[in-house]
């Protein structure tokens, strides 16, 4: 894997809601906002730390449509697309 890069390790789709991951309402409106489905990906980054990145569930789609969501390669994702990183494979209440 590249340095930079992540690899997905389980993905999801979840409604926007506020008590998500223990996400804050402002998190919610000043990095999501305007998303009704938000794209969870739990994955692994180049020196193998756990991460979860929250965002556009159309582009996770995306990703898991073009093969990108599996690739054993890794990606790089935009923080413009991804604007929530948390440490750890967090999950959805």
């Amino acid at each position: 894997m590249q340095p930079g890069s992540v690899r997905a390790v389980e993905y999801e789709i979840v409604s926007n809601q506020s008590d998500i991951f223990g996400l804050t309402k402002g998190t919610l409106k000043n990095e999501l906002a305007g998303l009704s489905e938000l794209g969870v990906m739990r994955c692994v980054d180049d020196q193998s730390r756990k991460l979860t990145v929250i965002g556009d569930a159309k582009h996770v789609r995306k990703l898991i449509a073009n093969g990108m969501a599996c690739n054993p390669d890794g990606m790089e994702l935009s923080r413009q697309v991804f604007p929530v990183v948390l440490p750890g494979w967090q999950k959805s209440k």
